[in-house]
């Protein structure tokens, strides 16, 4: 199902309180500051789960397993569980690592990153994901030297390392 274009969507300032709302049809992922969740899930072999993601501002580049923007009304944990059902279709128990203000060269965002481990098989959605595969640390680090990812996975990314 598409992305609801009506959902209420909250814009944040810089301290992570919400100022307003804007449905998500009419949101500026440039401009405004939005809520986003970024989660980060890895298997038994300690490997994570990145994707290319669609309609994103880095779409040539890895990000985290997967990410999505919190609702109005919504709680980050619950925006998180949301984005992992509908963008890869699983539904596990998230932790959450923790949330912070970033400025990625204009780009602004409140951003909570939050890490699951999962036995499971992912079924990437096609509306949202372009590719998925499972990387090991050394080929993660490899694709930040060679800035082939996301500022925002390389965020969460550095926040979930103890877990690897």
């Amino acid at each position: 199902k598409m992305q609801e274009e009506e959902a209420p969507i909250a814009i944040f300032s810089e301290s992570g309180r919400i100022i307003k709302s804007k449905p998500r049809k009419e949101i500026d992922k440039i401009k405004d500051t939005l809520g986003t969740v970024n989660i980060i899930l890895s298997n038994n072999e300690k490997e994570v789960f990145i994707i290319k993601a669609k309609n994103s501002l880095w779409e040539d580049k890895w990000g985290g397993s997967c990410a999505g923007l919190i609702r109005l009304n919504e709680s980050p944990e619950q925006a998180a569980k949301r984005t992992a059902q509908r963008e890869l279709g699983v539904n596990l128990e998230l932790e959450n690592i923790g949330s912070g203000y970033y400025n990625f060269n204009g780009v602004k965002r409140w951003l909570s990153v939050f890490y699951g481990s999962i036995k499971k098989q992912i079924n990437p959605n096609e509306e949202d994901i372009i590719e998925g595969r499972w990387a090991s640390k050394d080929q993660i680090n490899k694709l930040i030297e060679e800035d082939m990812c996301m500022p925002t996975f390389k965020i969460a990314y550095s926040k979930v390392l103890r877990f690897l």
